[in-house]
């Protein structure tokens, strides 16, 4: 979460609209609320159980301005006819993974669809030593939104433990380069940031991942 608020503290100042696909407990909806005060947030949740949990428990009602839908992200997205979105963050699992049918190009281009013209696209994702599957993620989605990077400790970006992974990607370079300027001023010495050329060579050869049919895998 840490990590992914370093990106979102990179972009423009102002207010921010938001798509969380995955809320989990609303962590990054309630630092988002705080650090952009304003901001019009909507989530796509597919557990209802758990947003019954965090309402009565952890008052969700006392997140401003927050919409939450309960639905898994393929259907969100398709279903959506709001307005387009500033920022689309991933922070979706099924147990210790991403859904599969959130990690294609085709969900990619699902995403891009949503986000205004310079808007930002975030993932957080899990791997371990190989990266074969942050490496397919990468393939997938510079499919449609090719300035990228990847933000995480050194060790897993390395290959060396298993370890969260934050992908940043846009269509426009500009805010790219604005997150990789933020976090080089914050001097965390672990910290590792890719972006530009650096996440090609990350990629190395692997080919994006496809829906089979019906927007699943």
């Amino acid at each position: 979460m840490r990590n992914v608020g370093l990106l979102i503290d990179g972009l423009p100042d102002g207010t921010l609209e938001c798509l969380h696909i995955g809320g989990g407990a609303f962590t990054l909806a309630r630092y988002l609320a705080h650090a952009r005060p304003g901001s019009r947030q909507v989530a796509f949740e597919p557990d209802g159980e758990l947003v019954e949990v965090v309402r009565e428990r952890f008052g969700l009602a006392g997140i401003p301005r927050l919409r939450v839908l309960v639905c898994d992200g393929r259907t969100g997205l398709r279903e959506w006819t709001g307005d387009a979105f500033d920022l689309v963050v991933l922070d979706a699992y099924a147990g210790r993974t991403i859904p599969p049918e959130l990690t294609t190009a085709e969900f990619a281009a699902d995403v891009a669809r949503m986000l205004h013209a310079h808007g930002s696209f975030v993932a957080n994702i899990v791997d371990g030593p190989g990266l074969t599957f942050a490496q397919g993620m990468v393939a997938s989605v510079r499919e449609v939104l090719p300035h990228m990077l990847l933000l995480a400790d050194q060790s897993v970006l390395g290959g060396r433990v298993r370890g969260h992974i934050v992908l940043a990607a846009t269509v426009s370079a500009g805010s790219i380069e604005a997150m990789a300027a933020h976090v080089a001023r914050q001097g965390f010495p672990r910290l590792l940031c890719l972006h530009g050329p650096q996440v090609e060579t990350f990629r190395g050869g692997a080919e994006p991942l496809h829906d089979v049919s019906g927007g699943r895998i």
